[in-house]
């Protein structure tokens, strides 16, 4: 009788985890229901998986399988959608203008798009032409560039949000002529102005909920702005890295305008100040200053890596000593290059060596170590302290970048609160992260390293690019808005469990056998919907011409399963990745 009842209960186990095997293996929508429902996964218990697990496998039903080439004239040059999704911002023609549009969703053009079974159509030919106009109504043109501006240009890379989507800074610069920059300038930077041009900014900060300019904020330097380098944002305050200068403006968003909160390393240039003011009047001429004079934010990094190194016990200190002093010159020629928000309290910065560097080794060229040297400093701005200091060629930080990835980026999906794939939240990603770091040719934590700071504010947090759910060549197309390099095949997503082919995206290669050039293209996907818009840079013969296209979930498209010959010879692998 027991050996009965145990028979029984085996068997109802292997027919009770055959029935989650196939409902974990499943892309059915009926089925994806009963579970997000239920709230069990496919190990049939509760709370074993991360939050809004049923969420984001339920994204693997409702997929966007149908391409629409050539659909998104008049929109501007796109930029990005909104954090909450409802609205799609993007530069007017002309380059003066930010043009805002209230975004309805894939729903509203599903009965325009009955009749497209393929996975790609063009919009002038086999649906509506006005399908753009179908998904977005034109909200409000927000004039930047004004008469006061006439000789400005609009930066089309950088923008930020902030204050939950409400503002947004936008930059534009214009060009100086070198006879109106301050002699000062070439006197206090002479080791660095050779090779840096110096411009005029503005920051915009724009108020989308009234539709102005809420407030600017000036400075003259040298801001990397293309993907928000040379910015960073986290809550209501903002970092501007200023290269000439040596400096980070931290600026704080109060009730729309742009506080100015403090300048790191400011002490160098009152000091440099008092010293121009006092030889222009004794001596007439100002001399420059000496190179070897350190910046106070320089001189706390230097001494930070002294105790360090003096701190040692007996067998390291004499080893850590030595390398101090040997790279001591090193430690002076370092420029701060970047920098970023950890916290609100915390500021990652990074020092590299400046271009054209020469040092006093006596040979011309620098070597490999010289070129690749960096500092990555952590510091806390409410002690003004240094934290902690890496080098390029560490492993600890190589590391940290592995295990605390999302505290190092820390962003996150405004709309859900999902994180962006990154090794420290997903298996396979941290697999592949280690697979690269394993084959990799030259040193890897100084190839890894170079990552650091991180561009937060360029993620897209897109349930489509999950690396949990979806399997996805991630040199063709990632979370961040940085433009890729075209393929002349479909960018496929498939599957991780079961290798089926949920979509493909389709772009325009016509001309890419016409043309020597690379062809870039841009994806600004939509935070939670089944939609993104693909933006190609078409180099002709003659000019460059923009191209964009429609990515959504329609209802009568069918995605085949045939994989492509690389996919399917490379199937394996890719299942490990």
């Amino acid at each position: 009788m027991e050996e009965e009842i145990s028979d029984s209960r085996s068997c109802y186990r292997m027919t009770r985890h055959s029935w989650f095997t196939q409902r974990a293996f499943t892309i059915n929508k009926q089925h994806n229901i009963w579970d997000r429902e239920s709230g069990l996964n496919r190990y049939n218990k509760q709370g074993c998986l991360p939050v809004l697990t049923h969420e984001q496998e339920f994204y693997r039903s409702i997929v966007p399988g149908l391409s629409v080439s050539n659909a998104g004239y008049g929109l501007g040059f796109i930029r990005k959608f909104t954090p909450d999704g409802k609205m799609l911002i993007s530069f007017s023609l002309q380059k003066d203008a930010l043009w805002v549009f209230k975004y309805k969703g894939v729903g509203s053009v599903q009965n325009s798009l009955r009749s497209c079974y393929e996975e790609v159509v063009d919009c002038d030919l086999d649906i509506d032409p006005d399908l753009a106009q179908d998904l977005f109504n034109f909200h409000l043109a927000i004039p930047i560039i004004t008469e006061q501006y006439s000789r400005w240009t609009l930066n089309r890379e950088f923008s930020i949000f902030l204050e939950n989507g409400r503002y947004v800074l936008l930059a534009a610069r214009c060009y100086i002529n070198y006879i109106s920059v301050p002699r000062e300038y070439y006197l206090k930077y002479p080791d660095i102005h050779d090779d840096t041009e110096i411009f005029d900014y503005t920051f915009f900060l724009v108020d989308l909920k009234e539709g102005i300019v809420s407030d600017t904020y000036k400075i003259r330097d040298y801001v990397s702005l293309n993907n928000n380098y040379g910015v960073s944002a986290v809550g209501n305050l903002i970092a501007i890295t200023s290269y000439c200068r040596q400096c980070i403006d931290i600026l704080e968003v109060h009730n729309g305008k742009l506080v100015s909160l403090c300048q790191l390393n400011k002490e160098q240039e009152t000091m440099r100040r008092e010293q121009l003011n006092h030889e222009l009047h004794t001596n007439g001429v100002p001399e420059p200053p000496m190179k070897g004079i350190l910046s106070p934010l320089k001189q706390q990094c230097i001494s930070h890596l002294y105790k360090e190194a003096n701190a040692c016990n007996c067998c390291e200190r004499k080893e850590r000593l030595l390398k101090f002093y040997k790279d001591f010159p090193l430690y002076e020629e370092v420029k701060l290059a970047k920098s970023q928000f950890i916290n609100k309290e915390t500021l990652l910065m990074r020092f590299e060596m400046p271009r054209n560097t020469s040092t006093d080794t006596g040979s011309e060229q620098p070597s490999r170590d010289t070129m690749y040297f960096k500092l990555y400093v952590f510091y806390s701005l409410s002690e003004l302290k240094v934290l902690r200091i890496f080098q390029h060629d560490s492993k600890e930080l190589l590391h940290l970048q592995r295990d605390f990835y999302e505290s190092l980026r820390n962003v996150r999906s405004w709309h859900t609160g999902r994180p962006a794939s990154s090794p420290s939240n997903s298996i396979y990603y941290r697999f592949k992260h280690d697979t690269c770091i394993k084959h990799c040719a030259n040193d890897p934590a100084t190839e890894y390293n170079i990552k650091l700071p991180l561009c937060v504010d360029c993620t897209s947090c897109s349930p489509y690019l999950n690396f949990d759910v979806f399997l996805y060549d991630d040199r063709l197309i990632s979370p961040t808005e940085t433009p890729k390099y075209m393929s002349n095949r479909p960018i496929t997503f498939m599957d991780r469990l079961t290798s089926a082919v949920n979509y493909r995206i389709h772009l325009d290669t016509s001309q890419l056998s016409n043309s020597k050039r690379n062809h870039l293209v841009s994806f600004v996907f939509h935070p939670y919907e089944p939609f993104f818009i693909s933006v190609q840079q078409v180099f002709g013969s003659i000019d460059r011409s923009i191209l964009v296209n429609f990515h959504m979930y329609c209802t009568t498209t069918k995605v085949s399963q045939k994989k492509d010959f690389k996919s399917a010879t490379n199937d394996k692998r890719q299942r490990l990745l």
